[in-house]
């Protein structure tokens, strides 16, 4: 069985010189996969609070001493109805 893989480009923002990463992930990989790859790639510790949005939805998640404990999903102020 062959394994799909994405090649992701990750750029930090306001940042001169610009600080990027090229990463390679399986298709199927979560969003805390997705995490864990790139805090390896940039050389972080995983210290701080993280956050992914996608279309109307942002997941944030808190972290203690390098370790998920606890994540939300929500949708963002322009989904929601009128």
């Amino acid at each position: 069985m062959t394994e799909t893989i994405a090649r992701l480009h990750i750029a930090l923002a306001d940042t001169d010189p610009l600080i990027w990463r090229r990463v390679y992930v399986p298709v199927e990989a979560n969003l805390k996969m997705l995490h864990d790859v790139i805090q390896g790639a940039m050389g972080w510790l995983d210290y701080y609070l993280w956050e992914f949005e996608a279309d109307d939805s942002v997941m944030d998640c808190r972290t203690a001493i390098g370790t998920t404990i606890g994540c939300s999903r929500q949708r963002t102020s322009s989904s929601r109805p009128s």
